[in-house]
């Protein structure tokens, strides 16, 4: 886990060292741990390095990372967990290694496969690698976007590094797009695919990777989860084993490790399923730390749930208890650290769970996001899955659910006044359509949060986990897991009112039943109404004609004002 710089001069311009620091230490908080600089033979490119030791703690992990005298060199952001059987295969066809990081192995596969070692990798990454022989970049970004990558182009420069101030730190113009600032205070639209909230600065999309030769560039999708597959077995045993399996083998792997290695624990499914993974893999063996965001509103706090996974594994547990005092003080800190307008105080309340790892040296951090995206974790996937069943003419479990949620939530969910023509039209009109303007399915919904949704909060969950100097691994986001899931048949993720089916049909014996059974669902989410009364909007930034002191309007011109007041 690093930070990661570089500069290609395309028109020949020769790239000076001190640049490049410039912008690794604008990024230091990635990696406090050491700092390395290459520049190829004629100086036209260079890269930056600042490093945070997990595996292989000795000066064979360093970057810039060399491989096949120099032919390529990478510089790269993340972890990938399944290195030690990729290095096997290797092996087996004839490379040989220095060092036990898994950087090499990530050089030696792309030396063997080139852009199709991508297939072949579970982690998270970031990476750039320089082919000397080729006179050719090749970048790219892992499939969901754990790890981010941010880049300037302009035909003559390419410049590219994990955060946006570490170009503002070379020179690069920092300027604010106020149209999609006014984008998230009206529409509440914080993260877009290949753009940031900096005119010129983009991103590389998950999922992609981009080369440039010979002055030209180009990026290309490698992973895509807009592929209908289905799986068939005969009860639905089987398919809580399989996932079980999946599940333990990303778990297993995630915890590789040569620091210390935490949990964090909100006390909801998706964080005790992984603490309780972990006790089961490890036999007991490890003991773990858990840390979790506690709230004195008892309405709020998940003190109850979180002693039952005590209880069970014997987790040593730290808490930490955000206020708004302590959150104001801090809110600049963040927004930096974020560089977007911050989406709702649940953010702050993941930057001190990271912040309390961090104080009891714990440097990797294992965390359930990611499951709600896939598995229908939101209430609100109730009304595709409603919506699917009467597109399917199951009228009576299409009242049956509705009738369910009634009573579980008091309300009758509402699906909109035409969703009964346009589901007819699609389906008469638009057959074996799952995914268009008039009806889309649950599983195209899933798809859709996991693309476009699931990226916004990955983003902070680096951001809130880098500036504490701690690597966050999220066990749920192991891609065959996730294709598996979407595979499966729909009432395995949503049914008669019930989140993640399959989830909970697979840890039952492992997680407690307590915690199995739940259907409320809270994260570390303070009381933001509340909390709203202690944040007051900078005069400068104050918009006109506002008055309202609390709901999301009144959060999102606050988070607007705080991001332009920090990067103006």
């Amino acid at each position: 886990m690093c930070g990661i710089a570089g500069i290609f001069n395309i028109s020949g311009e020769k790239v000076q060292v001190e640049s490049l620091k410039k912008m690794t230490d604008s990024i230091a908080h990635r990696g406090p741990d050491g700092e390395g600089f290459w520049l190829n033979s004629n100086e036209t490119i260079g890269f930056g390095h600042r490093r945070l030791s997990i595996i292989d703690l000795s000066d064979g992990g360093r970057q810039p990372m060399h491989y096949l005298q120099k032919r390529y060199t990478i510089v790269y952001n993340g972890e990938i967990y399944n290195y030690l059987e990729l290095k096997k295969e290797l092996e087996k066809a004839g490379y040989h290694f220095q060092s036990e990081s898994d950087t090499e192995v990530m050089l030696a596969l792309y030396d063997f496969k080139k852009e199709a070692c991508l297939y072949d990798l579970d982690g998270m990454f970031a990476f750039a690698i320089w082919d000397e022989q080729e006179q050719e970049l090749f970048c790219a970004r892992d499939r969901f976007g754990e790890k981010p990558f941010h880049y300037f182009y302009n035909q003559k420069t390419f410049v590219f590094a994990s955060e946006a101030k570490a170009l503002f730190a070379l020179g690069i113009k920092k300027e604010i797009d106020l149209v999609k600032l006014q984008g998230y205070i009206t529409n509440a639209v914080n993260e877009y695919p290949t753009e940031t909230y900096f005119r010129d600065i983009l991103k590389l999309e998950q999922g992609n990777f981009l080369k440039i030769k010979n002055g030209e560039m180009s990026i290309k999708r490698y992973f895509d989860l807009y592929v209908e597959t289905k799986i068939f077995y005969k009860n639905e045993n089987d398919y809580a084993e399989h996932f079980d399996e999946l599940f333990m083998t990303s778990i297993k792997r995630r915890l590789r490790s040569d620091v210390p290695v935490g949990t964090s624990l909100s006390g909801g499914l998706d964080s005790s399923s992984v603490v309780c993974y972990i006790h089961k893999a490890l036999n007991g063996s490890l003991n773990q730390k858990a840390f979790s965001a506690r709230f004195y509103d008892h309405r709020h706090d998940e003190g109850k749930w979180i002693d039952i996974i005590k209880n069970k594994t014997g987790v040593q547990h730290f808490n930490v208890y955000p206020n708004p005092e302590n959150t104001c003080k801090d809110i600049n800190k963040m927004t930096w650290s974020h560089e977007t307008p911050l989406g709702s105080l649940s953010n702050c309340a993941q930057y001190y769970v990271m912040e309390l790892a961090k104080k009891n040296n714990v440097t990797v951090i294992l965390d359930g996001q990611g499951a709600d995206e896939f598995l229908a974790g939101y209430e609100p996937y109730a009304q595709y899955s409603q919506w699917e069943h009467f597109y399917n003419f199951k009228f009576r479990k299409f009242l049956k659910e509705r009738n369910i949620h009634y009573k579980k939530y008091g309300n009758r969910l509402r699906l909109g006044y035409f969703f009964i023509p346009k589901s007819l039209f699609s389906k008469f009109f638009l057959p074996g359509n799952t995914d268009n303007r008039y009806f889309q399915s649950l599983k195209s919904k899933l798809r859709f949060d996991l693309k476009y949704h699931l990226p916004e909060l990955l983003t902070y969950a680096d951001r809130n986990a880098m500036i504490h100097s701690v690597e966050t691994r999220l066990p749920y986001l192991y891609h065959e897991l996730v294709n598996f899931v979407l595979a499966c048949p729909t009432p395995l993720i949503f049914d008669n009112v019930t989140t993640k089916v399959i989830l909970r049909n697979a840890i039952k014996g492992t997680v407690p039943d307590e915690i199995v059974n739940r259907l409320d669902k809270q994260n570390f989410n303070p009381r933001q109404d509340v909390w709203l009364h202690y944040f007051e909007i900078p005069e400068k930034f104050l918009p006109k004609k506002f008055s309202l002191r609390h709901g999301p309007s009144y959060w999102r011109n606050y988070a607007a004002a705080k991001f332009m007041e920090t990067f103006s």
